[in-house]
């Protein structure tokens, strides 16, 4: 992938000011474009949903805990 191509996909799930906003913030979060989507899709389906559910969760005064794993396994 390269900036323009990763854009495009980007934009398949945000309106286009989104998407540029998005690539802006997360183009020095890995090496490559490949990995720009990775972490961008990641925190889409797991990491803003979990922050979802736990502000919901929340709300009826329940002792909420949210988890964030970063280790990366020298395996992979």
């Amino acid at each position: 992938l390269d900036q323009s191509r990763t854009l495009l996909a980007l934009q398949h799930f945000f309106n286009d000011t989104t998407a540029q906003q998005i690539l802006n913030l997360y183009e020095f979060s890995a090496s490559t474009y490949e990995g720009v989507m990775a972490n961008a899709i990641r925190d889409l389906v797991f990491t803003c949903e979990a922050r979802r559910v736990a502000n919901a969760l929340a709300k009826y005064n329940r002792n909420i805990y949210l988890y964030s794993f970063n280790f990366v396994s020298p395996n992979w």
